[in-house]
C-alpha cells in the first residue's frame, strides 16, 4: 500500500496557503480568520475544564467509535431530521453510529471496510479530489459518472452500470460516492428525486 500512496494534492495546496498568508485559496478550504469562533470556543472550553470530572473525561482516551453520549445525541438528531420513520428504530441506534475527526477519516475507514484492491467505486464527475487520493492508496479503481444541475446524471449512471454488467465487472462495484449537499467542487445539491432514482438503479443492478 505504501508504494501506491503518493503525496495527496491537498498537502501542497495547504502548504502553499500557509507559506503565503495573504493568498486567498479556494482550493485548500481555509476559513477566513476573522470568522473563526475564537471567543465562543474559549467560553465553551473554560466551561468544560471548569468542571474537574468533565475536564478529565475530555482529556482522557475514549472509544474509537466516539463518545457514547455524542453518538446517542447524533443518532437521535439524525432520526429527527429523517422524520422519525416508523419501523426503522434499529437504523438510528448509537451502536451503529461512528464519530470521526472529519470527512477524510470517515472516507478512508469506509473504503477500507467495503473495498478490496481492484474493486470499483463510482464517483461524480467532478468529485471531491481528496477522495481520489484515498482510493489510490487502497488500490481501488474509480469510474466517473456525469453530473448536471440536479446532481448525478441518472441516465449516465445507468449506462455505466450496464457497461459494468456487460463486462462482468459488476461484482467489483462496492460504492457509489455522492456528495449530496453543496458538492465539492460544484457546490450543487442533489435533489431527493435523483437520490431516490440512484438508489433504485443500484437495487435493480444488485439483483
Amino acid at each position: 500500500m505504501g508504494r501506491r500512496t503518493a503525496e495527496p494534492p491537498i498537502s501542497w495546496l495547504m502548504r502553499i496557503k500557509l507559506e503565503r498568508p495573504r493568498l486567498i485559496s479556494l482550493a485548500a478550504g481555509f476559513t477566513d480568520n476573522p470568522t473563526l469562533p475564537v471567543a465562543g470556543s474559549r467560553r465553551l472550553l473554560n466551561e468544560l475544564l471548569g468542571d474537574t470530572a468533565l475536564g478529565q473525561a475530555a482529556l482522557q482516551y475514549g472509544s474509537t467509535a466516539g463518545d457514547d453520549t455524542l453518538r446517542k445525541l447524533t443518532a437521535r438528531r439524525i432520526r429527527k431530521l429523517d422524520g422519525n420513520p416508523r419501523g426503522r428504530a434499529a437504523t438510528y441506534e448509537a451502536s451503529r453510529t461512528v464519530i470521526t475527526h472529519g470527512s477524510q477519516q470517515f472516507l478512508y475507514m469506509a473504503t477500507e471496510i467495503l473495498c478490496d484492491p481492484d474493486d470499483i467505486v463510482l464517483v461524480e464527475d467532478p468529485t471531491y479530489f481528496v477522495y481520489l487520493g484515498i482510493m489510490q492508496s487502497r488500490g481501488v479503481a474509480g469510474r466517473g459518472v456525469r453530473t448536471n444541475r440536479d446532481g448525478i446524471d441518472l441516465g449516465h449512471l445507468e449506462q455505466v452500470l450496464e457497461s459494468l454488467k456487460r463486462d462482468g465487472n459488476l461484482p467489483r462495484l462496492k460504492i457509489l460516492y455522492l456528495v449530496s449537499y453543496y458538492q465539492n467542487p460544484t457546490s450543487r445539491s442533489t435533489s431527493l428525486r435523483v437520490k431516490a432514482g440512484a438508489l433504485e438503479l443500484l437495487r435493480r443492478y444488485e439483483r
